[in-house]
């Protein structure tokens, strides 16, 4: 993450780390930050520093959680277009900042 942030910004190694830190600090993370005081792209920085292969593995089917989810009025326009996917995970499919 901090490398992307370096060249990302295009600062120091340590700037960025430094940088990171603070956002951490003041945000809660590091892309609100970059969003919010650099216009960093969401999607662009978390496929340059998650792994979302690697994040999947802790990924866990919940149906309860699902006929849950299912009882929201208007949470999906039809069960048909409902979705869950436990193998294969876009991170950024189902969140939009």
């Amino acid at each position: 993450m901090t490398d992307y942030v370096s060249q990302k910004l295009q600062i120091t190694h340590q700037d960025a780390h430094e940088l990171r830190d603070h956002y951490w600090k003041i945000y809660g993370a590091t892309l609100k930050g970059l969003i919010e005081n650099h216009g960093v792209n969401p999607k662009e920085f978390l496929l340059n520093t998650h792994n979302a292969k690697e994040l999947s593995k802790f990924v866990k089917q919940s149906h309860a959680l699902e006929n849950t989810l299912k009882k929201i009025k208007g949470f999906w326009h039809s069960h048909d277009q409902m979705q869950i996917h436990t193998r294969s995970v876009d991170p950024l499919a189902a969140h939009s900042v």
